[in-house]
């Protein structure tokens, strides 16, 4: 059966020049009649072939990634005539409205089937969605025959990798903005561009997948969407993305199918089959309010050393601290960080979360003021210059590194190049070094945890460290060692 919710966005920027998609391309143009060849051809009569095929080939060539991906998924697409500025810098392949023409003919050469979008505007959001395109048999015939793995489609022909944003008042959206080309843009541009050209010549895969996407949800209002994050060589590709139309806001390096694991299946990820580890700042953005200030921070920020009140377990206090205090500091007052604390994790009273807040301040007085005084946005534009600083110390020396904003995945054998190159980086950028954790010292602070709540009084069969503590034993699928053997066969 046809499911509408297990899909995909369609990619604007897929690509691809090889032999096998244009002629597929040729063969499905010459399959239409008159009047359809005419409406994909449009008023550019003039230009080629390449460019005559242009969306058809862009529509096909998604079709074609998603498929690859799973022959079981459909893509999102959005018929407003209004989503496609041909003039927009985040349209570096230039395409119109055109492109849903171009569904609009497949489906009635039996090539798709579109399933038609909604809006409700009463109801709860769960109904609203962009249509979906499905493949019919025909298509998924003649896509058997083109022989391409999904990561030798560009997925990233001419995208745009510096990205400025800014938030309409009356919106939750963020939109992407234009702006004028500088010689920071250009030299950020450069940054960004060296890292996804060193990433494109590593294979870096999770290797208990056995199909290759993650499943995760997605929350649109009061509604959780299941939403799929493809795992493929196209994944890779990274970009910096600046708020609030300035460049002093956010800034933060987004994009890699990585950023969108979950901390404990992060650990099984390889790149060029090669065992890795994962270090991150302890604490970094107070770290950061703390050299601010002067203050030297040591030690675990959020662990009060006393149990401050009975809703909230002494052995989850900690944690629970720690989200109270991230949401804090990007909270523009208490009342704010508290409901966005209630909605993001547990429906804790303002009584016990102002507890909890004071507690944490009483031993770091210095971040009164900067709690609850929206310092996140600057503080992620602060995080952003180091994980820069740090992924050219990589590139220079020519070893794939995977950012996750305040952490960073690399080969294990190169944990002490990035150590080395975080320290230089806060050094550079704040003026002093930052204390660091690898992975495996908080699996076994976690362990720890866990073996003393379980002995506890306290102890509650429901709750436990488990979505910290998956399994550790390397679980190697042998999808996983396919999908590797391809790649090494392919790019030789």
């Amino acid at each position: 059966m046809e499911d509408v919710w297990h899909s995909r966005l369609f990619n604007v920027h897929a690509w691809s020049e090889h032999k096998a998609v244009m002629e597929l391309t040729e063969y499905i143009f010459r399959s239409l009649d008159e009047e359809q060849q005419k409406t994909i051809r449009g008023r550019a009569n003039n230009r080629g072939k390449t460019d005559l095929y242009k969306h058809l080939r862009i529509v096909l060539t998604d079709l074609y990634v998603g498929w690859k991906t799973d022959p079981t998924l459909c893509t999102a697409l959005s018929f407003n005539r209004n989503d496609y500025r041909v003039g927009s810098r985040y349209n570096g392949l230039h395409i119109s409205h055109r492109v849903t023409d171009v569904c609009h003919i497949l489906e009635d050469q039996g090539y798709i089937r579109i399933s038609k979008g909604g809006y409700d505007r009463v109801g709860d959001g769960r109904s609203n969605r962009t249509a979906r395109l499905f493949l019919t048999d025909r298509l998924k015939t003649l896509f058997s025959e083109v022989g391409l793995e999904s990561w030798q489609i560009n997925q990233h022909q001419d995208q745009e990798c510096i990205i400025l944003r800014n938030k309409d008042i009356d919106s939750r959206k963020a939109k992407d903005i234009p702006y004028e080309e500088t010689d920071q843009t250009t030299a950020m541009r450069m940054e960004v561009n060296a890292l996804n050209e060193l990433l494109s010549q590593h294979y870096v895969d999770i290797t208990f997948l056995r199909r290759p996407f993650i499943l995760r949800t997605q929350q649109q209002g009061n509604v959780r969407n299941p939403e799929l994050i493809p795992v493929d060589q196209g994944q890779k590709f990274m970009r910096r993305i600046f708020s609030r139309s300035r460049w002093d806001c956010d800034g933060r390096w987004y994009g890699g199918f990585w950023q969108s694991a979950r901390k404990g299946s992060r650990r099984h990820i390889r790149i060029d089959n090669e065992i890795t580890d994962e270090v991150d700042f302890d604490g970094l953005h107070p770290a950061l309010l703390a050299a601010r200030h002067g203050v030297v921070s040591e030690g675990d920020k959020y662990d009060l050393k006393e149990h401050i009140c009975e809703e909230v377990s002494q052995f989850v206090q900690r944690d629970t601290v720690k989200k109270l205090v991230l949401v804090a500091i990007n909270a523009k007052d208490r009342s704010s960080a508290f409901r966005a604390f209630r909605l993001k994790f547990d429906n804790y009273s303002n009584k016990t979360l102002s507890r909890l807040l004071d507690a944490f301040i009483d031993r770091h007085p210095y971040l009164n003021d900067e709690l609850c005084s929206d310092q996140g946005i600057h503080l992620m534009h602060t995080d952003s210059l180091i994980t820069t600083h740090i992924i050219n110390e990589f590139v220079a020396a020519k070893k794939p590194i995977l950012p996750i904003h305040d952490s960073y995945i690399v080969k294990s054998k190169e944990r002490l190049f990035l150590d080395q190159a975080m320290s230089k980086a806060t050094i550079a950028v704040v003026g002093t070094d930052l204390t660091r954790t690898s992975r495996i010292n908080e699996e076994d602070r976690l362990f720890e945890l866990d073996r003393n709540y379980r002995a506890s009084e306290d102890y509650d069969p429901m709750y436990g460290f488990e979505d910290y503590l998956e399994p550790l034993i390397e679980d190697v699928s042998e999808e996983y060692l396919k999908r590797y053997e391809q790649w090494l066969a392919k790019k030789s």
